[in-house]
C-alpha cells in the first residue's frame, strides 16, 4: 500500500508541475544572471536542477528499483561538469571550508569559455551569510573588498594560477583566482573581476539574453513529445562551421520512470532546419557512425522524432528521444543525454549528413 501510495502521490506531483509551470522559466532565471563572454571562441554553458531527478531517486529506492545512493546521485547527475569533477572529493569538507553542502543546491549553471568561468549555486534560503565566514576562516587565501558597492572574496589576480590552492573547489584543480559574491540566497563565482561586474550588471549582458540562447530554451515549453521536467543541460555557443548550427541545447529530461533527451540546433534559415529533420528522420536506423559502428537507433533507447521549429524568427531543428528508463544505467547518467554530448564532442555528424 505504501508503496502504491508513493507511486500515486510522484506522478500527480510531476505531472502537475510541468503542466503548470513552463519549463524554460527557471533555466531563464539562472541563464539571465550568467555572463555572456565576448569574442568568436566557443562558450559552454551548463544547467542543472536536482529536484526533479531528487524525486525521482526517491521514488525508486521506495519501490527497491535503484542500487544507487538516492541522496547523491541527483547531485552526480546535475551538476556541471566542471564542478562535478571537485564536487565528490571535496563534499565532504566543503561545508566546513566553503559553508557549502552541495546536496542542498537547488539549481546550478556555469558559463565556460577558458580561461573564462563563472559559477552560480542557488543555496537554501539564508545560508549565504554561512559561506562569507567559511571561507573567510578556511585560510584559502580569500580576502574581503568592496566592488561596485558590494562584498566580494577574492583571491589572486585575474587568471592567476596558485598551485597551493589546487584543493580549492572554485579553482577548478588549478588554484585559478577567484571572485566569490553571494546575492542573497545565490553564490555567483567568477574567475576575473570584468566577469564579476558583468554578473552584478545582469540581466544586462547576460547569456539569457542571447537570441539564440532564447529561441533553444524556449523551444522547451513547446508541444515537444518529451514530457517532464528539465534535470541538467547543456548549451554550445559560437561553434564553428563544421558543425550543424552555430548553436545547440542539449536537455536532460525526466518524468517519473521515463527519461529522454532533447537535442537542438539554431540554424539560418528554416531550409536548413528542415534539412537536418529530414537527415535525421532518414539516417536514424541506417547511417553507422564512423566512430562507433553503430547507428542512432542502436545507440539511442526510445522512440525518435524530428521537429522543425520557428520561434521569434530563429529556426530550430528539435530531436527527442523519450522511452522507459533503463535499469541497467545508473541513477545519475541519463544515457541519451550523454550520448548526445559526446557525438557532438567529436564531430561525429553521419546522422546529419544530407
Amino acid at each position: 500500500m505504501f508503496r502504491a501510495l508513493v507511486f500515486a502521490s510522484f506522478t500527480f506531483a510531476t505531472t502537475g508541475f510541468a503542466a503548470a509551470q513552463e519549463r524554460s522559466a527557471p533555466i531563464f532565471e539562472m541563464l539571465d544572471r550568467l555572463p555572456m563572454p565576448a569574442g568568436e571562441d566557443v562558450v559552454e554553458i551548463d544547467y542543472g536542477n536536482p529536484g526533479p531527478v531528487r524525486g525521482a531517486a526517491l521514488m525508486a529506492a521506495a519501490l527497491g528499483q535503484m542500487e544507487d545512493d538516492p541522496v547523491l546521485a541527483p547531485v552526480l547527475r546535475t551538476v556541471p561538469t566542471f564542478l562535478g569533477q571537485r564536487a565528490v572529493p571535496l563534499m565532504d569538507s566543503l561545508p566546513e571550508t566553503h559553508g557549502i553542502d552541495l546536496l542542498q543546491v537547488a539549481r546550478f549553471a556555469m558559463m565556460t569559455q577558458l580561461p573564462l568561468r563563472a559559477a552560480l549555486l542557488e543555496l537554501p534560503d539564508g545560508t549565504g551569510d554561512g559561506v562569507v565566514a567559511a571561507v573567510s576562516g578556511a585560510g584559502m587565501g580569500y580576502e574581503e573588498t568592496h566592488f561596485h558597492g558590494q562584498s566580494v572574496l577574492w583571491r589572486g589576480e585575474d587568471f592567476d594560477m596558485d598551485l597551493e590552492q589546487r584543493g580549492e573547489f572554485f579553482g577548478y584543480g588549478l588554484g585559478q583566482s577567484s571572485r566569490i559574491w553571494i546575492d542573497g540566497d545565490l553564490l555567483v563565482q567568477t574567475a576575473s573581476w570584468p566577469a564579476m561586474a558583468q554578473a552584478m550588471a545582469a540581466p544586462e549582458g547576460a547569456v539569457g539574453g542571447e537570441a539564440s540562447v532564447a529561441a533553444l530554451l524556449s523551444s522547451l515549453d513547446g508541444a515537444l513529445p518529451a514530457p517532464g521536467q528539465v534535470a541538467a543541460l547543456r548549451l554550445y555557443l559560437n561553434l564553428p562551421e563544421t558543425f550543424p548550427g552555430r548553436a545547440i541545447l542539449v536537455a536532460d529530461m525526466l518524468h517519473g520512470a521515463r527519461e529522454g533527451a532533447i537535442f537542438a540546433v539554431a540554424t539560418q534559415t528554416p531550409a536548413e532546419a528542415e534539412r537536418l529533420a529530414t537527415a535525421a528522420r532518414d539516417n536514424w536506423d541506417s547511417a553507422a557512425s564512423e566512430l562507433t559502428r553503430r547507428t542512432m537507433a542502436e545507440s539511442f533507447a526510445g522512440d525518435m522524432q524530428a521537429t522543425m521549429l520557428d520561434i521569434d524568427g530563429v529556426p530550430l531543428m528539435a530531436i527527442t528521444v523519450y522511452g522507459p528508463r533503463s535499469g541497467e544505467s545508473p541513477f545519475w547518467r541519463n544515457d541519451a543525454y550523454v550520448r548526445f554530448n559526446s557525438r557532438l564532442m567529436a564531430g561525429d555528424w553521419s546522422w546529419l549528413a544530407p
